[in-house]
């Protein structure tokens, strides 16, 4: 069984190799992730589960994954981030298909669709994501 603790080791009191050897000690699993280069290097070879990404945080309703908020201009930097480390150009989630075939619709119509980096890239994932949905 897996616990995500979610536990930032930089941010701890001690030093991460000294929570590490203590988890090591008895016998915990982890996972080492990283959010930025730096911390991609530090944690090679600190555990043999370990996640290399990303992980942004946008405050608010309109998320860049989500299709209310991919459209805005100023989500280009996530999606440029995650082509770098995905075969997909962009990551789109709906959590009502319907509402997300009425904001491409609008988007289009407005004109908005050009705010994003490769409009027609976009439009053709997002009708596979339509249909790719369970």
């Amino acid at each position: 069984m897996w616990v995500d603790i979610n536990a930032h080791l930089e941010l701890m009191s001690s030093p991460p190799e000294h929570v590490l050897e203590a988890a090591r000690a008895v016998d915990v699993n982890f996972i080492a992730t990283g959010t930025h280069p730096d911390q991609w290097h530090w944690i090679e070879g600190q555990s043999p589960y370990v996640a290399f990404g990303l992980h942004p945080h946008y405050v608010g309703s309109k998320k860049p994954w989500n299709p209310s908020g991919t459209i805005r201009k100023n989500f280009n930097y996530y999606h440029f981030y995650f082509r770098k480390f995905n075969s997909q150009n962009f990551q789109i989630d709906h959590l009502w298909r319907k509402q997300s075939v009425f904001n491409l619709i609008k988007s289009i119509i407005n004109l908005n669709i050009l705010n994003i980096d490769k409009p027609i890239k976009y439009i053709i994932e997002f009708l596979r994501s339509l249909k790719n949905e369970n």
